[in-house]
């Protein structure tokens, strides 16, 4: 199609160019020879009329199809950026969902680190507790131990019943265990605790 316009175009042009020519040509002729002349003025006159219409015809067709062109273009080009438009909202959208999605996963992370760390704290807390614990259980051991030996080494006879089952207790041969001091402790204190109701 763009090669019969072409072909148009330069035919127009063609033919606008010979009229042309052969108008100066019949003017030159009756110039030389001097009959016609009048006609020959209103010949060319004509003949260049005709040639600037068809060239002036030429140039508005081809200002209009350049036109046309480049609307064609335009809407192609705003086809193209309204699909460049959409694919980008599409990745924006994408990106925006990853980013709230790792921020989502980033803030259940640090939860978590607060909430071990919170448990770490506590366990140290009780840790340091228990070894307070320990220590007081080791200093009431030391005591029990010191009144033991120096109850084995007392040499003075106790004749009650009492004393008799204390010494059966605190034999120097079979000593008691941690275990069995934390034990007797907690017997102590139910014993105190059942007295105390009792009294009330």
């Amino acid at each position: 199609m763009a090669g019969s316009r072409r072909l148009q175009r330069s035919r127009r042009v063609t033919n606008a160019s010979l009229l042309l020519f052969l108008a100066a040509s019949v003017v030159m002729a009756a110039v030389v020879t001097a009959t016609w002349l009048s006609a020959a003025a209103v010949f060319a006159v004509v003949g260049g009329v005709l040639a600037v219409r068809l060239v002036h015809g030429e140039l508005l067709r081809s200002r209009k199809r350049a036109a046309i062109d480049r609307a064609t273009q335009a809407r192609t080009f705003g086809a193209d950026l309204a699909t460049k438009q959409q694919e980008h909202t599409a990745f924006t959208r994408s990106v925006t969902t990853k980013l709230q999605d790792q921020q989502r996963t980033l803030m259940g992370l640090e939860g978590t680190v607060r909430l071990a760390e919170k448990r770490a704290e506590d366990a140290e807390t009780r840790m340091r507790r228990e070894a307070r614990r320990a220590d007081d259980a080791q200093e009431r051991l030391s005591s029990l131990l010191d009144a033991v030996l120096m109850h084995s080494s007392r040499s003075v006879p106790e004749t009650d019943a009492a004393s008799a089952a204390e010494d059966e207790l605190f034999d120097s041969s079979d000593l008691p265990t941690v275990i069995d001091l934390m034990a007797w402790e907690e017997h102590a204190n139910a014993s105190a605790v059942k007295d105390l109701r009792r009294r009330a």
